[in-house]
């Protein structure tokens, strides 16, 4: 609705609500959002990102921004299928403008080299570069099934693109776990109604939740 009317006549409507403080649940600035941000900064009250990356804060340095270490975070989950025995995972990932796999904080070849020096396979064609809900997605899962040596776990870039990765195994008829283990990214309340249930790097989003209103109510503080 905000993008929806002039950015001046936003900014009155807003200020006509006399908010005392603004939790904004969205994040990358960056990505055609710079004119929210600007809005937002003109009301002069709190603003709270609990659902933040770190471009955000670097971008408004005046807003109280949250969010997880996500690089540590795709590493924990990375390790936890290591754990189970797994190498040879593959990773499903949404793709920067450039077409560059987005890998949570490693560049590409920092991906690789880390990849080889915990002892996991590293192949450029186990990683995916997709868009949720691509049909790309099921083409290259396919693919990956059909190798002679496929992987025995697939990492997925948040758990809405392990969603993608639910269906095309399902319309292949692969089973999930026991011919490949799906692994999530974030922890989203619906991923035990999956079946079977999702595994997933949890983000806490309840307790970010209560964190985001515990910093608000300490404004005056920052």
């Amino acid at each position: 609705f905000i993008n929806s009317i002039p950015q001046d006549h936003a900014l009155s409507k807003l200020r006509e609500n006399d908010y005392e403080g603004i939790i904004f649940m969205e994040c990358n600035f960056k990505d055609n959002k710079m004119h929210i941000g600007n809005l937002l900064s003109k009301l002069e009250v709190p603003v709270i990102l609990p659902h933040a990356n770190e471009t955000d804060k670097e971008l408004f340095p005046q807003f109280a921004t949250i969010h997880p270490d996500y690089k540590q975070a795709w590493i924990d989950g990375i390790s936890h299928l290591k754990s189970l025995g797994h190498s040879r995972i593959a990773y499903v990932s949404s793709v920067y403008d450039n077409g560059v796999p987005n890998l949570r904080g490693f560049e590409y070849s920092e991906f690789l080299d880390f990849l080889s020096a915990n002892g996991l396979y590293a192949d450029p064609e186990f990683i995916i570069g997709t868009n949720f809900g691509s049909s790309t997605t099921a083409v290259r899962v396919a693919e990956l099934m059909r190798m002679q040596s496929p992987p025995t776990a697939i990492m997925c870039f948040s758990d809405f693109f392990a969603l993608d990765v639910y269906k095309a195994l399902h319309s292949f008829d692969i089973n999930s776990p026991a011919q490949v283990a799906v692994m999530g990214y974030c922890g989203y309340p619906g991923d035990d109604m999956l079946q079977p249930s999702l595994s997933t790097v949890d983000f806490e989003y309840r307790k970010i939740g209560r964190l985001a209103v515990k910093i608000l109510n300490q404004a005056e503080e920052w």
